[in-house]
């Protein structure tokens, strides 16, 4: 069979790891005015590695970036529109050093409704990339999770990185905050190295759990009294509608004893 059209099985029995950071701010009541009809902002870096350009430990936002950010328009049937606003990176209002930025700001042209559960601080709470179909719920106390989602279960192949639209991150902090966020990564990655040239793509299967399609993010949050929430991280799974075959592909051909990586959700 020629190299150039040979597609790899790869079958893993292993524990994935990902990693999350938390973080616990002082509550100071804000003044929330008014977000209807004027540009909502928000400032964002990472907290843990995430995206998809890696400099050894260090990651960057990248020119044409959009994150889902949640407001408290509760959806109560599935033709409502939810709560999930596109915000787009301001290019104007990030540095950027040859097309990356260790932190950005993201804006929001419309209406973005406040208060959330008459919370004097509310949550914000911002998902990497955006997902046309995600839904925050945290309206109830026992659910608090985004779903949604979909983590494709095709990916292509990136020198020194990964699919951005598989390299979910999260972040969560409350209003008087929103200027000082910090993402976390939720995905497990993947490293594969294939030992000839030619290969254009490679299929991997987890035994034991979905790694990708159909997904969602558990919100780890508790209350400190009726009006303050702690974030604790988020947990990112595939649902049991997702599947555990995910494939990489490179238009060029895998180069031989290169690695490459995959983004899936983290499973054993």
């Amino acid at each position: 069979m020629n190299a150039m059209k040979k597609i790899y099985s790869i079958i893993f029995a292993a524990a994935a790891l990902f990693a999350a950071s938390s973080c616990q701010e002082e509550i100071v009541e804000p003044d929330l005015g008014t977000q209807e009809n004027e540009s909502m902002t928000i400032t964002a870096g990472f907290g843990a590695e995430t995206k998809t350009v890696l400099d050894g430990l260090k990651t960057y936002w990248t020119e044409g970036d959009h994150i889902s950010v949640f407001d408290s328009n509760k959806k109560e049937s599935d033709t409502d529109e939810g709560n999930n606003r596109c915000f787009s990176i301001d290019e104007t209002a990030t540095t950027f050093e040859d097309g990356k930025a260790a932190s950005a700001t993201f804006k929001y042209d419309g209406e973005f409704v406040w208060p959330q559960n008459d919370q004097p601080d509310p949550l914000i709470v911002a998902l990497y990339p955006y997902q046309e179909n995600a839904y925050c719920d945290f309206f109830d106390a026992e659910n608090n999770c985004i779903t949604g989602l979909e983590i494709p279960a095709e990916q292509v192949a990136l020198a020194d990185g990964f699919d951005a639209t598989a390299t979910f991150a999260l972040a969560a902090s409350t209003y008087s905050n929103k200027d000082n966020l910090h993402f976390t990564n939720l995905y497990s990655l993947l490293r594969i190295t294939i030992n000839e040239d030619g290969v254009k793509e490679v299929k991997v299967t987890v035994e034991g759990g979905k790694i990708a399609g159909e997904a969602k993010v558990q919100l780890n949050l508790e209350m400190e009294d009726e009006n303050t929430p702690v974030f604790n991280g988020g947990t990112l799974s595939a649902t049991e509608n997702g599947t555990n075959t995910v494939t990489l592909t490179c238009e060029d051909g895998f180069v031989a004893g290169k690695d490459y990586y995959i983004a899936i959700a983290p499973v054993t």
